[in-house]
This record gives structure tokens, C-alpha cells and sequence, in this order.
């Protein structure tokens, strides 16, 4: 068994430990907040990637195990208790085989929550009337990608400066009657890949732009228009 039952964490949440480690730490977890906050965030995203790759079993299964179970001689298990240099070394094997399935599933939760950011931006960039346009600016670059039929919009820009403590950039469409207000965007280390609804008076826009407006947005350009584009 660990010294250190805060490790046991994520195995107690894949259901590895024997009970004799369940046990102790179950008595732990009575005590310890951050192991319970942990427990339940291993358990959420196993259960999350598990129904994301759940399958429904053919529907003779249930059929072929009864059949086979009636046709298997049963016999009780021989229980030996493990002596303790076996029990630690188990432990080990456990916790390491854990930390590799939580490896896993914290991984592939990433990669599904980008595949789930990435989606709505394929959608708009693949769109059969998807139109680029490059917005005009001095620092970094922007561009806008927009369908008409889909009504959203997507910025993409790289080496922006930072809005400021308490700003946000505002994507605008700009329309006969003035700018309509498209989104809002904060750079990640001066990249930004957005998507937006776009209202249904922002659709086919004579232009583009962009402005630092505080945080939350504004109704309408509150400062000078820093990147820019006519359609």
C-alpha cells in the first residue's frame, strides 16, 4: 500500500485497489477535500470518454452467454491472501497501470474537446459559399471566413497584440445601415481561431473590422477601427 494516500486518488476512481487499500482510503477521503474534488474529476471524465465510446452488444449476446454459462462447470475460488512484499509489489503495478489509463483518458478528453471546438470552424471553413478575406491591420494578422447560408463566421488571426487588462476585441459587420456587432475574441498568446453566430442583418456585409472595445462589447465602435477589409 502507498504511504502517501493521496496517490491512490485514481485508482480509487477506476475501481483498482484492493480492499484493504479501499479501505484506508475511504477513511481518508472522509478528511481530504482535494482527494475527493480529484476523485470526482477522474470519475466524470472516464465516464464522459466511456459513453463517448460506449457500442450497443448485438442483440444474441446475452442469448450465447447464458448458453455458455449452463455448458461451464462452476468452481469456487481458491483464496490465498497475499503475503506483503506480493501486496506492494500488486500496488505498484496498480497504481502504474492507473496513472497510464488516467494518461489515457485525460488525453483523449483533450483531444475530443478540441475535435468539439475544431468542428463548428470546419463546418464554416468548408461551407460551399464560405468566403476568406483578409483584414488590413499593423499588427499580426486577421482574417474572416463566413457562409451566408450557415449565418456564422470565423476569426482566425496570429501575432496580435493583447487587448488590454479589461478590453476584448469586437468583430463588426459592417452593412449599408452601420456596424452589427459579430463576436467577441481574446488572443491565446496572439492567436485566435473563432467561430460566431452572425445575426441575420450582419449576413452579406459590404465589409469588415475590428476594434479594442472593454470587456463585454459595445452596441457600436467606441475607438478607431484597427483591422479592416471591404468585401
Amino acid at each position: 500500500m502507498s504511504d502517501d494516500l493521496h496517490h491512490l486518488a485514481a485508482a480509487y476512481a477506476l475501481d483498482a485497489l484492493d480492499p484493504d487499500e479501499r479501505a484506508a482510503f475511504e477513511a481518508h477521503l472522509e478528511h481530504c477535500e482535494s482527494c475527493r474534488a480529484d476523485v470526482a474529476d477522474f470519475g466524470a471524465v472516464a465516464g464522459e470518454l466511456a459513453g463517448a465510446t460506449a457500442v450497443a452488444p448485438p442483440a444474441a449476446l446475452r442469448d450465447r452467454v447464458l448458453a455458455d454459462v449452463a455448458e461451464t462447470r462452476q468452481e469456487r475460488p481458491v483464496v490465498r491472501r497475499l503475503d506483503e512484499p506480493r501486496r506492494r509489489q500488486r500496488s505498484t503495478m496498480l497504481l502504474a497501470v492507473a496513472a497510464a489509463v488516467v494518461g489515457l483518458i485525460a488525453g483523449a478528453a483533450i483531444v475530443l474537446t478540441m475535435s468539439d471546438r475544431g468542428s463548428g470552424a470546419d463546418e464554416v471553413l468548408s461551407a460551399a459559399d464560405a468566403i476568406t478575406m483578409p483584414l488590413e491591420g499593423t499588427d499580426g494578422s486577421v482574417r474572416v471566413v463566413w457562409s451566408d447560408e450557415l449565418g456564422r463566421a470565423v476569426v482566425v488571426g496570429s501575432g496580435l497584440p493583447d487587448p488590454g487588462e479589461g478590453r476584448e476585441y469586437e468583430l463588426w459587420a459592417i452593412v449599408e445601415s452601420g456596424p452589427v456587432p459579430a463576436g467577441l475574441f481574446t488572443p491565446d498568446d496572439g492567436s485566435v481561431e473563432e467561430v460566431f453566430d452572425l445575426d441575420p442583418s450582419a449576413t452579406s456585409p459590404a465589409a469588415w473590422g475590428v476594434t479594442n472595445e472593454p470587456e463585454g462589447g459595445s452596441p457600436a465602435p467606441t475607438g478607431d477601427i484597427l483591422y479592416f477589409a471591404e468585401v
